[in-house]
């Protein structure tokens, strides 16, 4: 069993990504009660071990109203691993290949692992995560999303630039290309609200080049719209 599938994990990763947080601002953050984020892992309390297995650093320690609490903070260099192991189960548990080969798109897996460390404070700020999940149980039960929303917001934008200015489409016409983010098939996630948020703050030209295969990303496209016009 990997650590990542502990309920509480996910939980405490991102709410760490775009600052060091002591695990009870984390449960201020998610309005936990009790001790709920010192659940035990495999064998010590999930975050002891989520340091031990290279998913936290530790960054000090801090005092809140008189208690001294440990700063933890996240790291992002095993999500290629996570990724691949996510995506490949789709693909034979769940007959459900076109994840996995959107996934392939990203042309430098670790080019984007560290554009979205320079992008902590963009993708992952707790307000931004609350519009995406609405509350902690959400997050629990569709935690790739953590990692995959910034992931299709980046396809969208990438779309959008290549659109406007390889194929001179006007704004009139390139509002087609939001329809991902509202005819999404995940309900439970707020997609488009998360979306609006990121836009505010990120432009398209933010994009390094030659982090996604634009080519590979559009045929895909094409290859995907072609079966559904064969059917109409």
């Amino acid at each position: 069993m990997d650590l990542w599938e502990y309920d509480k994990f996910w939980i405490i990763w991102c709410s760490c990504i775009d600052k060091p947080r002591t695990i009870k601002e984390i449960q201020r953050i998610w309005k936990y009660k009790g001790n709920a984020l010192y659940q035990k892992g495999m064998r010590e309390p999930i975050a002891k071990e989520m340091i031990d297995e290279g998913f936290l650093v530790y960054k000090g320690v801090v005092k809140e109203r008189g208690v001294t609490g440990t700063l933890f903070y996240a790291k992002l260099d095993w999500l290629p691993k996570f990724l691949e192991k996510f995506f490949n189960d789709l693909k034979i548990k769940f007959s459900n290949s076109l994840p996995s080969q959107l996934y392939e798109c990203i042309k430098d897996k670790q080019k984007f692992v560290e554009f979205l460390d320079k992008k902590r404070t963009v993708f992952f700020l707790p307000d931004k995560l609350k519009v995406l999940f609405g509350n902690s149980e959400n997050i629990r039960t569709n935690y790739e999303m953590v990692i995959i929303a910034p992931m299709l917001f980046l396809f969208n934008l990438l779309v959008l630039r290549v659109l406007q200015e390889q194929l001179k489409l006007k704004r009139e016409m390139s509002f087609i290309v939001t329809q991902s983010m509202v005819f999404n098939p995940s309900l439970r996630i707020n997609f488009l609200g998360y979306s609006m948020l990121l836009m505010k703050d990120f432009k398209i030209e933010s994009i390094p080049f030659g982090l996604i295969d634009e080519k590979k990303l559009f045929k895909l496209w094409l290859t995907s719209a072609r079966k559904i016009y064969s059917d109409l």
